[in-house]
């Protein structure tokens, strides 16, 4: 399964290269295009490109080598499907399979059917690595291409992790799996969790700091709401506020319901991670990943390594890491980067050269710059370290000077073929 998503990468990326670098036509498609997430949700494309300057969202369905001649019909039905959230979509298919040119019968059946009528092209490769790509049958330009997407949107094709302990996930696909508001699941999930583990109604009566039940990956409890108790109770002790003011505040700024507190803008940062990880839908269903995740923490402990083991093969998959991984061995390897901050700030902007990564363009430069040079990858790195795939500490421990980040790939091989 994972050779299919490294083969995918490889198409999308050389894809990405050509359209940057006009190798193929930019009627439809411009320079600025980049690699973002697709969603794990039901119908999930393969690969998401997105195109600022026309606010296109490009979706590919790629076919492996291995893939029948039935298989490739089934990937142009595929691709109809993901116009519903995409402008364009790309069938990204070997020109030959099982000994037969069906390159050739599907050019035949793009040019006769689909040219001129939908927004879906045929991309074809002809090597074993998938990164030999030609568009046999392009997008009508004629055609009237509906704008889907955002031009806000963040490029990221991997899952992005907020430091949410692997506890706090499991107690949320718990109250998920338990949930049964069919109306607005979604909110009674956020309610739940919130209540019962995150501020619930005893933390909200006190300035004091008192710890969630949600246990960090090094054991200790998830404090939440700690540096505003902390400013409040000084602004009680200085007699800038009564004690009932401050708990009025402390409520506005923590309950949720409110608008823009501080539980609600965490929960919008940890919520999109179960998406991009297939691990519930929209609507916080769970998937059967979310299911398989969920039934390993109940039976084993959300702490104990068989779930950790479970999770981290689902991060690599699910969650596109394990791409992400191997595109920072290979940008960062026997360089001559004498810190990590060097390596990372290489890293980061070759990443958005080549159209795999892009920051959120609402921010100003200034934040920019003081954002790449800190928080690049930093919750990556730490679930990494916490998973095994590098050294846990400080970044003389994962990157090596000159060498590169001292990634374990016996245990990254060994996690990928657990079954």
């Amino acid at each position: 399964m994972y050779n299919h998503h490294m083969l995918c990468k490889n198409a999308t990326d050389r894809a990405i290269y050509n359209w940057k670098h006009d190798i193929w036509s930019n009627d439809l498609i411009s320079p600025e295009v980049f690699r973002t997430n697709a969603s794990q949700s039901f119908p999930s494309p393969d690969s998401m490109l997105f195109d600022p300057s026309q606010n296109r969202r490009v979706a590919f369905e790629f076919k492996p080598p291995t893939e029948s001649k039935r298989g490739i019909l089934t990937g142009l039905g595929q691709t109809l499907v993901y116009l519903e959230n995409a402008s364009l979509a790309y069938l990204v298919a070997p020109s030959h399979v099982e000994g037969y040119a069906i390159g050739d019968f599907m050019e035949s059946v793009f040019v006769n059917n689909i040219y001129g009528n939908l927004p879906i092209g045929l991309i074809l490769y002809n090597d074993d690595e998938a990164k030999d790509v030609e568009i046999r049958v392009d997008i009508s330009p004629e055609l009237q291409i509906t704008s889907k997407g955002s031009a806000t949107s963040e490029g990221r094709f991997w899952a992005k992790h907020s430091d949410l302990p692997l506890h706090g996930l499991w107690l949320l696909l718990d109250v998920a799996y338990g949930a049964n508001n069919m109306h607005d699941k979604k909110a009674e999930v956020k309610k739940v969790f919130t209540d019962k583990y995150y501020f619930p109604p005893a933390h909200q009566t006190t300035l004091d700091i008192i710890p969630t039940e949600i246990r960090k990956h090094d054991g200790s409890f998830l404090l939440h709401m700690n540096k505003i108790k902390n400013a409040l109770k000084k602004a009680v002790d200085d007699g800038l506020k009564t004690e009932e003011d401050a708990l009025a505040e402390l409520v506005e700024k923590g309950s949720p319901g409110i608008a823009d507190n501080r539980t609600d803008k965490t929960l919008r940062a940890w919520f999109p991670f179960f998406i991009q990880m297939n691990l519930w839908d929209d609507h916080c269903n769970l998937t059967e990943d979310g299911y398989e995740l969920h039934k390993y923490g109940k039976i084993h402990g959300p702490n104990s390594e068989t779930f950790k083991f479970y999770f981290a093969k689902l991060l690599l998959i699910n969650g596109k890491h394990l791409e992400l991984i191997i595109e920072v061995e290979k940008l960062t390897r026997n360089k001559d980067f004498t810190s990590t901050d060097d390596a990372i700030t290489s890293l980061r902007s070759t990443l958005i050269r080549s159209g795999q990564f892009r920051e959120n363009p609402n921010r100003s430069a200034e934040e920019d710059a003081s954002f790449h040079s800190t928080k690049f990858l930093k919750y990556e790195r730490i679930i990494w370290g916490w998973l095994g795939f590098i050294p846990k500490g400080r970044d003389d421990v994962q990157y090596i000077a000159e060498k590169g980040f001292n990634f374990d790939w016996e245990r990254i091989t060994n996690i990928l073929l657990y079954e």
